[in-house]
């Protein structure tokens, strides 16, 4: 099985992260967006962020 790497800095992610919120308030206001499409994609960046930075504290 082939493994899938992903480059992306914390830094973005944590500003995807952001941006993903700052959606969630847009479909509290507007109601477009369901909460259905976003959280995946929510879970997926802070787990993404969570992994990231675990590597790193162990590094040092």
């Amino acid at each position: 099985m082939k493994k899938i790497a992903v480059n992306i800095s914390t830094r973005n992610s944590l500003l995807i992260q952001v941006l993903l919120v700052l959606s969630l308030i847009a479909m509290d206001i507007f109601g477009e967006i369901h909460l259905d499409y976003i959280m995946p994609f929510y879970l997926l960046f802070w787990t993404m962020t969570y992994l990231d930075v675990i590597k790193d504290k162990k590094k040092s």
